[in-house]
Protein backbone atom coordinates (compact mmCIF):
# COMPACT_ATOMS: atom_id res chain seq x y z
CA UNK A 1 0.00 0.00 0.00
CA UNK A 2 2.82 2.40 0.58
CA UNK A 3 5.79 1.56 -1.46
CA UNK A 4 7.95 4.16 0.18
CA UNK A 5 8.10 1.88 3.72
CA UNK A 6 8.34 -1.20 3.41
CA UNK A 7 8.58 -3.48 6.99
CA UNK A 8 8.28 -6.26 8.65
CA UNK A 9 5.33 -6.78 10.54
CA UNK A 10 5.24 -9.21 13.54
CA UNK A 11 1.74 -10.28 15.51
CA UNK A 12 1.01 -11.64 18.38
CA UNK A 13 -1.26 -14.45 17.36
CA UNK A 14 -3.08 -11.81 14.84
CA UNK A 15 -4.63 -9.86 17.57
CA UNK A 16 -1.60 -7.23 17.55
CA UNK A 17 0.93 -6.25 15.64
CA UNK A 18 4.34 -4.48 15.24
CA UNK A 19 6.05 -2.77 12.76
CA UNK A 20 9.46 -2.86 12.46
CA UNK A 21 13.07 -4.41 10.46
CA UNK A 22 15.05 -7.47 10.07
CA UNK A 23 18.42 -7.15 10.88
CA UNK A 24 21.76 -9.43 11.36
CA UNK A 25 23.28 -8.94 14.83
CA UNK A 26 25.77 -10.93 15.66
CA UNK A 27 25.33 -13.20 13.15
CA UNK A 28 21.58 -13.94 13.36
CA UNK A 29 18.40 -12.64 11.84
CA UNK A 30 16.41 -10.38 14.41
CA UNK A 31 13.33 -8.51 14.00
CA UNK A 32 14.32 -4.94 15.48
CA UNK A 33 10.52 -3.14 16.50
CA UNK A 34 10.99 0.53 15.27
CA UNK A 35 8.58 1.44 18.62
CA UNK A 36 7.44 -1.42 21.58
CA UNK A 37 3.75 -0.25 20.58
CA UNK A 38 1.09 -2.92 20.00
CA UNK A 39 -1.44 -2.15 17.72
CA UNK A 40 -4.92 -3.92 17.41
CA UNK A 41 -5.07 -5.99 14.46
CA UNK A 42 -8.52 -7.58 15.14
CA UNK A 43 -10.83 -5.31 16.79
CA UNK A 44 -12.96 -8.01 18.79
CA UNK A 45 -12.21 -10.69 20.93
CA UNK A 46 -13.26 -13.44 18.56
CA UNK A 47 -9.82 -13.65 16.06
CA UNK A 48 -7.20 -15.58 16.97
CA UNK A 49 -4.15 -17.52 15.19
CA UNK A 50 -4.15 -15.48 12.42
CA UNK A 51 -2.59 -17.10 9.46
CA UNK A 52 -1.12 -15.02 6.27
CA UNK A 53 -0.39 -15.61 2.87
CA UNK A 54 1.77 -13.44 1.06
CA UNK A 55 2.12 -13.13 -2.82
CA UNK A 56 -1.61 -14.19 -2.89
CA UNK A 57 -2.50 -13.45 -6.50
CA UNK A 58 -1.47 -10.12 -7.37
CA UNK A 59 1.03 -9.73 -5.07
CA UNK A 60 -1.42 -9.24 -1.99
CA UNK A 61 -1.24 -10.39 1.46
CA UNK A 62 -4.05 -12.29 2.65
CA UNK A 63 -4.86 -13.19 6.46
CA UNK A 64 -7.19 -15.69 8.22
CA UNK A 65 -7.89 -16.03 12.02
CA UNK A 66 -9.62 -18.49 13.85
CA UNK A 67 -12.81 -16.95 15.64
CA UNK A 68 -12.82 -17.89 19.04
CA UNK A 69 -11.16 -16.40 22.12
CA UNK A 70 -9.69 -18.32 24.75
CA UNK A 71 -12.08 -16.57 27.57
CA UNK A 72 -14.70 -18.73 26.45
CA UNK A 73 -13.41 -21.39 24.21
CA UNK A 74 -13.62 -24.08 27.12
CA UNK A 75 -16.95 -23.70 27.97
CA UNK A 76 -18.32 -23.75 24.22
CA UNK A 77 -19.41 -27.20 22.58
CA UNK A 78 -16.67 -28.84 20.48
CA UNK A 79 -18.83 -31.10 17.83
CA UNK A 80 -18.62 -30.73 15.32
CA UNK A 81 -16.13 -27.80 15.24
CA UNK A 82 -14.75 -24.99 18.15
CA UNK A 83 -15.01 -21.73 16.63
CA UNK A 84 -14.30 -21.40 12.85
CA UNK A 85 -12.37 -19.51 10.59
CA UNK A 86 -12.55 -15.49 10.25
CA UNK A 87 -13.35 -13.89 6.80
CA UNK A 88 -10.14 -13.33 4.37
CA UNK A 89 -8.53 -10.28 4.41
CA UNK A 90 -6.29 -8.33 2.53
CA UNK A 91 -3.52 -6.42 4.82
CA UNK A 92 -1.72 -3.34 3.27
CA UNK A 93 0.29 -0.83 4.82
CA UNK A 94 -0.23 2.65 4.93
CA UNK A 95 1.25 6.37 6.30
CA UNK A 96 -0.92 8.28 8.33
CA UNK A 97 -1.00 11.16 10.55
CA UNK A 98 -0.24 8.75 13.14
CA UNK A 99 2.47 6.42 11.57
CA UNK A 100 2.55 3.44 9.65
CA UNK A 101 -0.74 1.34 10.25
CA UNK A 102 -1.94 -1.47 8.80
CA UNK A 103 -5.46 -1.69 7.27
CA UNK A 104 -7.48 -4.75 6.91
CA UNK A 105 -9.98 -5.21 3.76
CA UNK A 106 -12.00 -8.20 2.82
CA UNK A 107 -10.93 -10.00 -0.38
CA UNK A 108 -12.36 -8.72 -3.33
CA UNK A 109 -13.10 -12.63 -4.22
CA UNK A 110 -16.23 -11.87 -2.36
CA UNK A 111 -17.72 -9.94 -4.71
CA UNK A 112 -18.21 -12.91 -6.69
CA UNK A 113 -20.56 -14.48 -4.03
CA UNK A 114 -23.51 -11.75 -4.05
CA UNK A 115 -27.03 -12.32 -5.68
CA UNK A 116 -29.90 -10.77 -5.98
CA UNK A 117 -30.40 -8.63 -3.35
CA UNK A 118 -33.60 -10.22 -1.31
CA UNK A 119 -34.67 -6.61 -0.22
CA UNK A 120 -33.56 -2.99 -1.40
CA UNK A 121 -34.73 -0.45 1.00
CA UNK A 122 -33.88 3.02 0.83
CA UNK A 123 -35.17 6.15 2.89
CA UNK A 124 -36.51 3.83 5.31
CA UNK A 125 -37.41 5.57 9.19
CA UNK A 126 -36.35 2.91 11.57
CA UNK A 127 -38.43 3.41 15.13
CA UNK A 128 -38.19 1.15 18.05
CA UNK A 129 -40.79 -2.16 17.99
CA UNK A 130 -41.33 -0.84 14.35
CA UNK A 131 -42.25 -1.85 11.62
CA UNK A 132 -39.53 -4.88 10.67
CA UNK A 133 -37.67 -4.30 7.32
CA UNK A 134 -36.07 -7.56 6.93
CA UNK A 135 -39.20 -9.60 7.82
CA UNK A 136 -39.36 -12.42 5.51
CA UNK A 137 -35.28 -12.06 5.13
CA UNK A 138 -34.40 -16.15 5.63
CA UNK A 139 -31.37 -17.37 4.69
CA UNK A 140 -28.08 -19.19 6.02
CA UNK A 141 -25.77 -16.41 5.37
CA UNK A 142 -25.93 -12.81 4.02
CA UNK A 143 -24.91 -9.29 3.70
CA UNK A 144 -26.38 -6.51 5.17
CA UNK A 145 -25.34 -3.03 3.99
CA UNK A 146 -26.90 -0.33 5.75
CA UNK A 147 -26.15 3.61 5.98
CA UNK A 148 -27.29 4.47 9.19
CA UNK A 149 -28.17 8.25 10.17
CA UNK A 150 -29.46 8.29 13.66
CA UNK A 151 -31.00 11.87 15.43
CA UNK A 152 -28.68 12.89 18.15
CA UNK A 153 -31.43 11.34 20.67
CA UNK A 154 -30.72 7.75 19.43
CA UNK A 155 -28.56 6.05 22.14
CA UNK A 156 -29.09 2.40 19.87
CA UNK A 157 -29.92 1.41 17.06
CA UNK A 158 -29.36 -1.83 15.22
CA UNK A 159 -31.25 -5.38 13.87
CA UNK A 160 -31.74 -8.47 14.97
CA UNK A 161 -30.48 -11.33 12.97
CA UNK A 162 -31.02 -15.00 12.58
CA UNK A 163 -34.03 -14.68 15.16
CA UNK A 164 -35.17 -18.48 16.26
CA UNK A 165 -36.02 -20.39 19.23
CA UNK A 166 -34.85 -18.52 22.43
CA UNK A 167 -31.70 -17.42 20.05
CA UNK A 168 -31.27 -13.80 18.03
CA UNK A 169 -28.32 -12.44 16.90
CA UNK A 170 -27.91 -8.48 18.08
CA UNK A 171 -26.33 -6.34 16.12
CA UNK A 172 -26.14 -2.56 17.09
CA UNK A 173 -24.43 0.36 16.61
CA UNK A 174 -23.88 3.05 19.60
CA UNK A 175 -23.66 6.87 17.72
CA UNK A 176 -22.18 7.94 20.79
CA UNK A 177 -19.57 5.72 21.50
CA UNK A 178 -18.93 5.01 17.92
CA UNK A 179 -19.23 0.94 18.50
CA UNK A 180 -20.60 -1.66 16.31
Amino acid sequence: GDPENVKWIYTGAGAWYMIGELEVVDGRICYIPDSNTRYPLEFGNDSYAGVTFKNAPGGRVVMIGWMNTWSYAESIPTSPWNGTLTLCYELTLKSTSKGLRIFMNPVEEYNSLRGTPLIDVKDAIIKENGENILEGCRGDQYELIAHLDPDESVTEVGFRLFKGNNYEMLVKYNPKTKLL
